[in-house]
């Protein structure tokens, strides 16, 4: 009974999905007939029909769900079923992240690819898979404040000439495989290589039942102990 109101308040906000959460926009192509009685349309602008189905925003959605958040096209069909009460096929979504997003995504791409030779520092790593039977390998370049993947049939030297030129002038991280090795020898690279690999080596030899080899590996490890205490 004795309170005075103030000009200030205290704020709860809630946030809330509304019923349909997406805009559809339809457009329409009139349609004639000719002398000969045959239909032709009039012809959509150019770039819707480019966009097809969906529109650019629910396009980077569905590229967000599939390159960010790793969910296979099933489960982004579910998501838009389930949540967008909206029923796409799944080879649809195969086919905007590969078509549409792909060539979206291509000036970026480029851009980041060849602010590789620029870096001072990256790392490098490639690992095998298959796709339709034939073997490929992804190559991964991490720089400071980005990451460049590569898919490519080979796994020889010429994708590292063919990504950073043969005058990088930074420090590569990379494991020792040979064709690192090369390209570092061949081009005289500074490379940092992989203290992982180097100490599963020497971690190996202790195993080799030869007391003379074990004391060296423990004396090498010892110093990389020593190594990383410092750093």
């Amino acid at each position: 009974r004795n309170l005075r109101p103030l000009d200030s308040w205290h704020v709860l906000q809630q946030v809330e999905l509304v019923d349909k959460p997406y805009v559809v926009t339809e457009h329409r192509a009139r349609k004639y007939l000719t002398p000969t009685g045959r239909i032709v349309l009039a012809p959509l602008p150019p770039q819707v029909r480019r966009s097809g189905l969906l529109g650019p925003s629910m396009t980077a959605l569905v590229g967000w769900l599939k390159a960010r958040g790793h969910v296979s096209y099933g489960g982004i069909a579910e998501f838009f079923r389930d949540v967008l009460a909206l029923p796409i096929s799944g080879g649809h979504l195969a086919g905007c992240c590969t078509g549409k997003l792909s060539e979206a995504l291509k000036p970026a791409y480029e851009e980041a690819a060849s602010a590789l030779r620029q870096e001072a520092v990256l790392g490098s790593d490639e690992t095998g898979h298959y796709h339709g039977g034939q073997g490929y390998w992804t190559w991964c370049l991490r720089a400071a404040g980005f990451t460049v993947f590569r898919i490519d049939a080979t796994r020889a030297t010429q994708v590292l000439v063919d990504l950073l030129g043969e005058d990088f002038g930074g420090i590569l991280t990379v494991d020792y495989y040979s064709a690192n090795r090369s390209f570092a020898r061949r081009y005289e690279v500074r490379a940092q290589y992989c203290w992982s690999h180097l100490l599963r080596d020497v971690k190996f030899l202790r195993e080799l039942g030869r007391p003379p080899l074990a004391r060296w590996a423990d004396q090498l490890l010892a110093i990389a102990r020593g190594l990383f205490r410092a750093w």
